[in-house]
C-alpha cells in the first residue's frame, strides 16, 4: 500500500494479476517517448490509460481561491474490483498547482483518503497494490502552505472533494455494478459499531443481491447487522431500530411498514443510487460507506478474469 505525498513522482503504480512482476525495461524505454508527448490533454489520456477493468474514465475537478490565488485540484482514478478499505485495487494521481510543503500535501491527502477511498467497498476484498499520490507544482504561486496553516483548510476541502468523486466513480464502475448505494448507519453507541454495520451489511451477498434486484428486503438487512452484533458482541435492539431504502421506511422495530412502503421503496432502488438509512437508536454513533450491488457480470469478470 503506498500513500505518497511527493515533491516529485517516483515508482511505478500498478494492479493487475497479484504475484506477476511487469517489465522493468519495457517501461524505462517507454518514459523519453512518454515525456516527449506531454501536452495539456494528456491528463485524459492518462486516465484512459490506467483502466482495466473499468468501463470509463475517472476525473474529477476542484477550485480554491488560496491567499487570493486561484488553485486547481485535478484527479483521476481507476479501479475497479478488489475495492475495500484500507484503500483497494486502485489508483489514484491528484495534481494541483498549489504551493506547499509535502507535510502540508500529506495532512491533506491523509484526511481526504479517509473520507473517500477509505469508505467505498465493491467485493470487500482488499488487495495488495494501491496508490493515492498528490503532486503539487507551485505554479499558481499562492503563499507557501505548510502542515497546520489555517488556509491549508481550503486546499484540503478542494482534494477531498476531487477524492470523495473519485470514490463515488470507482465504486459505481465496480465489476459489473449497476447500483451505487450509501449505507449510513446512525443511533450507534458508537462510531465503531456504526462502520462494523455498515461493513456487514454493504458486504453480504444476500443484501448486495438484493440491491441488484431491487428488492426492498429488510430483513436481509437487519439480519446482517444481527449477524455482526452476535460476532462482536455488540449491542444491538432490532424492536429499537429504523430501516429506510431511498428515502422510504420500510420497516420499523423490526416490523414491516407494508406493501406500499415496499412498493415505493422498490421504485427508489430501482435508480442507480440511493441510500440505506438503519437508525439504531442506541448512541450518537455514525459512519457512512459507499457500495455496489452484485450482479452476474461481476461472476463472470472474475471467473474469466485471466483468460
Amino acid at each position: 500500500r503506498e500513500l505518497l505525498a511527493i515533491p516529485q513522482p517516483t515508482g511505478i503504480g500498478t494492479t493487475g494479476v497479484i504475484g506477476l512482476v511487469l517489465d522493468a525495461d519495457k517501461v524505462n524505454r517507454a518514459i523519453p517517448k512518454l515525456a516527449a508527448g506531454l501536452a495539456p490533454e494528456g491528463t485524459s489520456e492518462a486516465a484512459g490509460a490506467i483502466m482495466t477493468t473499468d468501463v470509463f474514465k475517472k476525473m474529477a475537478r476542484r477550485e480554491a481561491l488560496i491567499g487570493g490565488k486561484p488553485v486547481t485540484v485535478l484527479g483521476l482514478a481507476k479501479g475497479a474490483g478488489m475495492i475495500r478499505p484500507d484503500m483497494a485495487t486502485m489508483l489514484c494521481f491528484l495534481l494541483t498547482d498549489a504551493a506547499a510543503t509535502p507535510a502540508a500535501l500529506a495532512s491533506v491527502l491523509t484526511k481526504a483518503v479517509e473520507l473517500s477511498f477509505n469508505r467505498a467497498t465493491v467485493d470487500g476484498d482488499t488487495s495488495t497494490n494501491d496508490t493515492a499520490l498528490i503532486m503539487a507544482s507551485g505554479e499558481a504561486k499562492n503563499p507557501l502552505l505548510e502542515a497546520g496553516d489555517p488556509d491549508l483548510a481550503w486546499l484540503s476541502g478542494a482534494v477531498t472533494a476531487v477524492c470523495q468523486d473519485l470514490a463515488a466513480m470507482l465504486v459505481a464502475d465496480g465489476e459489473g455494478a449497476s447500483h451505487l448505494v450509501r449505507v449510513r448507519v446512525v443511533g450507534a453507541r458508537d462510531q465503531d459499531q456504526a462502520r462494523a454495520f455498515c461493513y456487514a451489511i454493504a458486504h453480504s451477498p444476500l443484501v448486495k443481491t438484493a440491491f441488484a434486484g431491487g428488492d426492498p428486503n429488510w430483513g436481509r438487512i437487519l439480519s446482517a447487522a444481527g449477524a455482526e452484533a452476535a460476532r462482536a458482541g455488540l449491542d444491538y435492539e432490532p424492536e429499537l431500530t429504523t430501516l429506510s431504502l431511498g428515502g422510504v421506511v420500510v420497516a420499523r422495530g423490526a416490523a414491516p411498514e407494508g406493501p406500499e412502503a415496499e412498493k415505493r421503496a422498490a421504485a427508489a432502488m430501482a435508480g442507480p443510487r440511493y441510500e440505506l438509512l438503519l437508525e439504531l437508536s442506541l448512541g450518537q454513533g455514525e459512519h457512512w460507506l459507499l457500495t455496489s450491488d452484485l450482479t452476474e457480470d461481476y461472476v463472470r469478470l472474475n471467473a474469466d478474469y485471466r483468460s
